[in-house]
């Protein structure tokens, strides 16, 4: 009686030891993270997800709709010569995919700006364009390009949004 009063001690002290281990193994880890500036990026490099994609700031549709959901942009103002986009390109929550967002002008087809991927319900809010525009109206295309969200990240079916850019 005496050696199994022992034995379960023993595997009593084993228990709390090993979860002692754990719990400083994931303090390590945590505070890796918070004080190496870079594993952010590291993580997102290796996912290739946008670095600048953030949680949504306006409500979205609660309702769960199904396919693919494609947000409209009807027109964008931008400053004259000024580089920044400030428009919220969003994936919607609930879709299955990634996107990748390309703005062209429409009558060249030039890219002014393409993301890396972002993840359902999230947004870029603050995008840099490879140039300003001039004053004037501009017709204006964001092809949408989605990505399944498995490995190993089929392409699925894409859009394209029509948009005048209004630079002022």
């Amino acid at each position: 009686m005496v050696q199994e009063q022992v034995k379960t001690q023993k595997s009593g002290k084993k228990w709390w030891k090993a979860l002692i281990a754990l719990l400083i193994a994931i303090g390590l880890v945590g505070g890796f993270l918070a004080l190496n500036p870079h594993a952010r990026d590291q993580i997102i490099n290796a996912l290739n997800l946008d670095p600048n994609q953030g949680a949504k700031n306006s409500s979205s549709n609660k309702a769960a709709k199904k396919g693919i959901q494609i947000p409209g942009y009807p027109e964008i103002t931008l400053g004259a010569n000024d580089p920044t986009m400030r428009v919220a390109l969003t994936n919607p929550k609930d879709n299955p995919c990634y996107f990748e967002f390309t703005v062209k002008l429409k009558s060249t087809g030039e890219v002014l700006y393409k993301s890396q991927d972002v993840a359902p319900s999230k947004t870029i809010n603050e995008e840099q364009l490879k140039r300003g525009l001039e004053a004037g109206k501009y017709p204006a295309v964001i092809e949408i390009r989605t990505k399944a969200l498995k490995a190993p990240h089929a392409e699925m079916n894409g859009a394209n949004v029509e948009t005048q850019l209004v630079v002022q």
